[in-house]
């Protein structure tokens, strides 16, 4: 989803994984989050870099 947007910031507000019965997931939910955000503007930038290498 990230890649398919125009992503310009992102923030993660809140993650306590030493909450009593948290078990980790909030934590775990933040981290595949900000993975996520950041692969997807990756993919936008190698997909710019790709377009603008083949218009030559």
């Amino acid at each position: 989803m990230a890649a398919g947007v125009q992503l310009v910031g992102a923030e993660v507000v809140e993650a306590i994984p030493t909450a009593v019965g948290s078990a980790d997931v909030t934590a775990l939910v933040a981290e595949r989050i900000v993975r996520e955000l950041l692969t997807g503007i990756a993919l936008r930038r190698q997909d710019r870099s790709w377009r603008s290498r083949s218009a030559r």
